[in-house]
This record gives structure tokens, C-alpha cells and sequence, in this order.
């Protein structure tokens, strides 16, 4: 088992005693009402506090919320986003070819990358957070000038594995989606950051993480269907306390509500959203113009790099 799956396992494990706690405390809470109630009744008055059911009810479909959503991240939107990134390096074609081959996968043009260098602290703090790099690149139309002969050019904001400015790059072009392009050397790399031995055992933590997430979710759906009985249970008691004001019937509506509408909602269609919006941005992203803003200086200054490495590194490149 891989250190990261230990290191979430570890992580979950005072979750997972809460919940257990839950689960001891939702058996007990019944005979407990019921050996109040008779004491009372002789004359033995004890002040005795519980947290209410329907509060853990709501914490375990919260984290059930949590852990389907994250499931259904990690098992579709990475696999999307890692077969569309291996669809722009199938059946790749020069632009001058594009009319020997009846359906090429992609497209190869040259063009100009600009790395776009987060201005001011708090912009500085947010890149290191985020810890993804993004850039411009800038290529011409691959479907050439519009109607008055005037140059067309594709400008569109990327994720990048290099931070630094490059000029006459491959850039890789999805076939009929001329705002689709990506450098073809960050293609490479994000392709070979799942395809390395590496990324082989990546892959299997990826499915291990899935499995953990799925684990989680039925523990905390049996959990929730388990808290909803004990209410049950102790509505059926017909002991009236302030501290237990829970009805079973409230208990299944809420129920109903995470079951088919939240989680649904958060784990089902925001997943989607966010994977068409990712799309949008990768494939269509971008505009079209006669006249590109973002392009790569002809003198750089030093702040245009992270390190005096980064200097030397783009200088031997040119």
C-alpha cells in the first residue's frame, strides 16, 4: 500500500473514531432515556446531556456529501481530463499536410508562448498555492487569414509544465477546433506524467483512493440509515425530552433530501459542470484576433524569470 493511501487512512482515522462514537452512542441513547425516565419517575432527578441524534444524522450525510463528491471526482474527471490530453498526440499532422489526410486527430502549427508571471504579492501567494503555471500561446489561425486576407491569430490562455517564454514551438491543434491548441511539448509532459512507470503506480493509488472514497460512502450511508432507526427507536419510547425533539419522519425527509437532491446535485452535476467548463477552456477557449496582445518580449528583463537556471535554460534554447 502507497504512503499517500497510508497518509489518508491515518488522516480519516479520528473521522472515523467520531463516527464510531456516533454509532455507540445512537445504540445507547434508548435504554439510556429509558433508565432516566424510570428513575425520575422514583424520585431520582439526573441532569443528563446527549447530543441530539438528528445532529449526527446531519454530520454523517454532510460527510457522505463529501466523500461521493470526491469519489466522482477522482474516478471521471481525471480520467476525462487524461483522455483528452492523449487525444492530441493521435494521428498528428503538419498544418501544410492537412488536406493529404481525410481526418487527421490533430493538427501541428508553430507558434509563440507567453508566461504569464503573476503580478503582485497577493497574486505570488495564490500561484503557490494553486501550484499551476499558465501561460498564452499565440499561433496562427490553422484555418488561415478571414475574408479581407487580414492574419488571423489564435490567443488563449494554457496550463504549462515549462514557466517561461518560448518562441516557435509545436503547438497541437484538435481537429476542427481551431481555439483547441496546446503547446506540444506540455502535452508530452502531461502525458508522460501518467504513462511513466511512476504514473503506472500513480494510477493504481488513483483506483486505491476511489476504493477508500466508495468505502467511505457506504460506511456513512449505513451510518445515517442506522441513526435514523435509533430515532426511531426513541420516538417510539413516547418520552418527551426538550434535548430529543427528533421525529422519524423529519429524520427520512432529510434523508430523502441529501439522498436525492444534494448529493446528486454536488457529486452528479457539478462534477459535470466543472468537466464541461474544463473542457470548454482547453478546447474552445481563447479568441481570435488580427492583433495579439501577449507576446513574447524581444528583451527580457530578469523578473521575466524564476531563477538565473530559468535564464540560462531559455537562452540555450534560443
Amino acid at each position: 500500500m502507497s504512503s499517500s493511501i497510508c497518509f489518508m487512512l491515518v488522516s480519516t482515522m479520528p473521522f472515523m473514531a467520531l463516527f464510531i462514537y456516533f454509532i455507540y452512542a445512537a445504540y445507547e441513547r434508548p435504554q439510556k432515556l429509558l433508565d432516566a425516565a424510570n428513575n425520575q419517575n422514583q424520585g431520582d432527578q439526573q441532569d443528563l446531556e446527549f447530543i441530539p441524534l438528528i445532529d449526527m444524522l446531519h454530520t454523517a450525510l454532510l460527510s457522505l456529501v463529501a466523500w461521493v463528491w470526491f469519489a466522482t471526482y477522482t474516478g471521471i474527471f481525471v480520467r476525462k481530463r487524461r483522455r483528452l490530453m492523449k487525444s492530441y498526440n493521435k494521428d498528428v499532422v503538419k498544418v501544410s499536410q492537412i488536406h493529404e489526410k481525410e481526418a487527421p486527430g490533430s493538427i501541428e502549427i508553430v507558434g509563440n508562448v507567453f508566461f504569464d508571471r503573476p503580478k503582485g504579492i497577493f497574486f505570488k501567494i495564490l500561484d503557490r498555492i494553486a501550484y499551476t503555471d499558465l501561460a498564452y500561446v499565440v499561433y496562427r489561425h490553422p484555418d488561415g487569414d478571414d475574408e479581407d486576407g487580414n492574419p488571423r491569430f489564435v490567443q488563449k490562455k494554457i496550463r504549462t509544465y515549462h514557466p517561461y517564454h518560448r518562441e516557435n514551438v509545436s503547438v497541437l491543434i484538435l481537429n476542427g477546433l481551431p481555439l483547441s491548441g496546446q503547446p506540444k511539448l506540455d502535452v508530452e509532459r502531461d502525458i508522460a506524467s501518467y504513462q511513466s512507470e511512476y504514473a503506472i503506480r500513480n494510477r493504481d493509488k488513483i483506483c486505491q483512493v476511489v476504493s477508500v472514497s466508495i468505502g467511505w460512502s457506504i460506511f456513512l450511508l449505513a451510518t445515517s440509515i442506522f441513526i435514523i432507526f435509533q430515532i426511531d427507536a426513541v420516538y417510539n419510547l413516547n418520552i418527551v425530552r426538550e434535548d430529543e425533539p427528533e421525529n422519524p419522519a423529519v429524520a427520512w425527509k432529510y434523508f430523502a433530501v441529501y439522498i436525492c437532491g444534494i448529493i446528486p446535485f454536488l457529486a452528479g452535476i457539478c462534477n459535470f459542470i466543472q468537466w464541461n467548463m474544463y473542457h470548454r477552456w482547453v478546447t474552445k477557449g481563447g479568441k481570435v484576433t488580427s492583433h495579439p496582445t501577449k507576446l513574447v518580449p524581444k528583451k527580457l528583463e530578469r523578473e521575466d524569470f524564476m531563477n538565473e537556471n530559468e535564464a540560462q535554460r531559455y537562452v540555450a534554447m534560443a
